[in-house]
Formats: structure tokens, C-alpha cells, sequence
């Protein structure tokens, strides 16, 4: 089943929860990072998941703005062509 993929920084750890239980709640399928499990080839778990996502949420917070990862998870997401949500919290 396709999934919302939820990009954000570690610090956001605690709205990124809410957030999941709320999509959970409203029957939408949701994939982060907390999936990956000890010894798994985590660059391949979440490039795995962007391409299966059907869009991408990502949290952008000031620290996340800098984030390589997190750049790196929407910019491969955008080659993909999926649809990306911006969610701004300041």
C-alpha cells in the first residue's frame, strides 16, 4: 500500500508523532524513519520508501532547513515526481 512519507529532523521527533497518529487516524498510511530497524541499510530503507510514497510531507523547521538529510529526502523525492507538502513550523 502506497504511504505519506514524513521527512523532518530528529529534534521535531515529538510534533512528527502527533502528526502520524493524525494521518493514522484519517486511515492515511504514514512511513518515517522510525521503521528502520538496527543493521539495516537505512539509505536504502528511506530511498525505498520515497519511491513507494505517494507524497511527501516535510516538517521545516529552521534546523531542518539546514539538514542534509532531510535536503536530501525531499530532492530525491522531487526527482521522483511526487508531490511534496511543506509543512513550516517556526
Amino acid at each position: 500500500m502506497k504511504h505519506v512519507f514524513i521527512s523532518y529532523k530528529r529534534e521535531d521527533v515529538e510534533f512528527v508523532f502527533e502528526l502520524e497518529q493524525q494521518l493514522k487516524q484519517a486511515d492515511v498510511d504514514v512511513w518515517t524513519d522510525a521503521q528502520i530497524q538496527a543493521g539495516q541499510n537505512w539509505r536504502s530503507k528511506i530511498d525505498d520508501a520515497l519511491q513507494d510514497a505517494f507524497a511527501v510531507i516535510v516538517v521545516m523547521t529552521p534546523e531542518a532547513r539546514t539538514s542534509e538529510y532531510v535536503t536530501y529526502e525531499w530532492a530525491f523525492a522531487m526527482g521522483l515526481g511526487k508531490p511534496i507538502v511543506p509543512l513550516t513550523i517556526t
